[in-house]
């Protein structure tokens, strides 16, 4: 319930969209083994590096090395120093977070629930999504049980039906 990790995986999709544009169809087979494998990884990478300069200003990876930097190069020290750096370099703390644990994903340290804990809570996006969905979908061509499990599993968590 983050608009900084909405806006970091829609830029995220966006950036495979881009890539061929002219595709009906966008599948992704994850955990691929093989040559498939490693195109899918390298593609993942490039769409979260896209996501993560869009919103950090073409700096994400600058603002890595100046939090490395900072933290000493522990990590145990990086939830202390990424709003810092944030604050310091005018960005947007969750937004920073977000790519930091993508970062150290790549080195294989998981890194995701210091950056969910940076996160700013809201709903805004979440209602937003929601909303154009159900402005553009046409519900009427699905089954009844369908329907009604699409439109409960949509309701917000305040209990709001639709």
């Amino acid at each position: 319930m983050s608009d900084a990790r909405w806006l970091f995986d829609l830029l995220h999709e966006l950036c495979h969209a881009g890539q061929d544009p002219d595709k009906d169809e966008f599948a992704v087979i994850e955990g691929a083994d093989g040559p498939q494998g490693l195109q899918l990884a390298e593609e993942e990478k490039m769409a979260s590096q896209f996501a993560g300069n869009v919103i950090l200003n073409s700096r994400a990876e600058e603002l890595v090395k100046k939090c490395v930097q900072s933290a000493k190069g522990s990590v145990e020290q990086l939830k202390r120093v990424v709003p810092t750096v944030a604050r310091q370099e005018h960005v947007s703390t969750d937004a920073l977070a977000n790519y930091m644990a993508f970062r150290l994903s790549l080195q294989k340290l998981d890194w995701w629930g210091a950056a969910n804990n940076l996160q700013v809570p809201s709903t805004a996006a979440w209602r937003i999504t929601r909303d154009l969905l159900l402005a553009r979908a046409n519900t009427e061509i699905l089954d009844e049980v369908d329907r009604d499990l699409l439109l409960q599993a949509l309701s917000s968590s305040e209990g709001e039906s639709l």
